[in-house]
């Protein structure tokens, strides 16, 4: 794994370097969604260039937001990842555990990777302008995230709408900006409103109503041990909010069957 850093003012004349270099080579490129800026592929390696951001390449092709921060600290997460096997009774160099403090200190670095990125800037390349006022809704986004009380994972999925008045987003953009707000230490409650406050200020909608169902991995393992439970949260804004027939339009929608 390597880390490729392009500042914004030499992007440009490297791309089109590399477009020539493509003609003798077997490099393809191609320029993903933001923050994503060039993808540099190779039969046998591929490369990731960032404007702005830390980004990892693999030899699969997917994409890797990372917490730069996190990397930068490797070596003392891993140290404190053995510390912690050491207290808890394991033993750090069994065979089973010898890489276990550089996987943890990788999968820190890719799982707060949302701290690194503004989830505004997911969606303001991809707003458009549009007529009408039907009532958009993208529904079952997942969603996988970190409790910020015992650092135990939750999931679930997202459901979002939205009356447009003039403006509207990219279909993929609305579950890239919940990623982004995901891959951060949460709370269920603050992860829906955030998601709609980011769409109340960047479109300036009508309305929005987000409703997010999650499993939640520190109830079910420590506690009560509640296997079964899920915790659902909405946040209405503006029509979704003041409307109870508009509200219930929206709900109606996320019912299973009806899309």
């Amino acid at each position: 794994m390597q880390v490729f850093v392009v500042e914004k003012a030499h992007y440009m004349s490297l791309f089109f370097v590399m477009r020539f270099i493509r003609i003798f080579t077997d490099l393809t490129i191609v320029r993903p969604s933001a923050p994503f800026s060039c993808i540099i592929r190779h039969p046998d390696k591929l490369f990731w260039f960032a404007v702005n951001h830390q980004l990892y390449f693999d030899l699969d092709g997917e994409r890797r937001i990372v917490n730069h921060k996190a990397k930068q600290y490797q070596a003392e997460i891993q140290q404190l990842t053995e510390t912690l096997l050491n207290h808890i009774g394991e033993d750090p160099n069994r065979e089973g555990l010898q890489r276990t403090p550089e996987r943890v200190a990788d999968m820190w670095a890719e799982v707060t990777g949302g701290y690194d990125v503004s989830p505004d800037e997911c969606l303001k390349d991809a707003v458009f302008e549009i007529e009408g006022d039907s009532m958009l809704v993208v529904k079952d986004i997942e969603f996988y995230s970190l409790c910020e009380h015992h650092l135990l994972p939750f999931f679930g999925k997202i459901h979002v709408g939205y009356i447009p008045k003039g403006k509207a987003v990219g279909l993929g953009k609305i579950p890239q900006a919940i990623d982004m707000f995901a891959r951060r230490l949460q709370i269920q409650e603050r992860l829906t409103e955030e998601v709609a406050s980011l769409l109340e200020q960047i479109l300036q909608p009508r309305g929005v109503g987000v409703v997010a169902e999650g499993f939640h991995l520190c109830l079910a393992m420590r506690g009560m041990q509640n296997q079964g439970a899920r915790l659902i949260t909405s946040a209405m804004r503006g029509s979704f909010r003041s409307d109870e027939k508009t509200r219930g339009e929206f709900l109606q929608l996320l019912e299973k069957g009806t899309l």
